[in-house]
């Protein structure tokens, strides 16, 4: 699963955090960070209506302190909200499905995965379904970001209020 999901070549979450805290006095471009939003983030995220609903909406995370900010984007799985957590079924033909719980009722489970797409899964089909400590958000979003995105990032969420 992890493969899947992308995991962070560096598992150490607390070095990488302080490797990249400088990104927070550096000088930063939030219109450069609004783009790196729409380009990582808004594939899950949704700020004043740009994006996709998966992960939890962001209006308003400018209110956060910066470095809770920094320590969310790049620990994601430090604290996770109940309803963001990954789930994993695995149905009794064998198939793997991941993803966020959307809904369940007593003859039907469905799981929406990280690109969005839905799977309703039958419960007499499925053979277990487990919860993970894990996010859906991947760890490792410094790779993609680098410094100077990670600093306009945060200066682009810092101003939304």
């Amino acid at each position: 699963i992890e493969k899947a999901r992308g995991s962070a070549a560096d598992p150490d979450r607390a070095a990488v955090i302080e490797r990249y805290r400088g990104t927070l006095t550096m000088a930063a471009d939030p219109e450069r960070g609004h783009a790196m939003f729409s380009q990582h983030c808004a594939k899950c995220h949704v700020i004043a209506g740009e994006g996709v609903r998966l992960g939890p909406e962001l209006d308003g995370i400018g209110a956060r302190a910066p470095e809770e900010l920094l320590i969310a984007i790049l620990d994601p799985n430090r604290s996770v909200e109940g309803t963001y957590q990954l789930w994993t079924a695995r149905t009794k033909d064998g198939e793997i499905v991941a993803g966020r719980l959307l809904s369940e009722t007593r003859t039907s489970i469905e799981l929406i995965d990280a690109s969005g797409e839905s799977h309703l899964l039958e419960r007499s089909d499925v053979d277990a379904i487990v919860p993970s400590a894990l996010s859906l958000m991947p760890a490792g979003l410094e790779a993609d970001l680098g410094e100077q995105g990670l600093a306009d990032l945060l200066a682009f969420l810092s101003k939304q209020h």
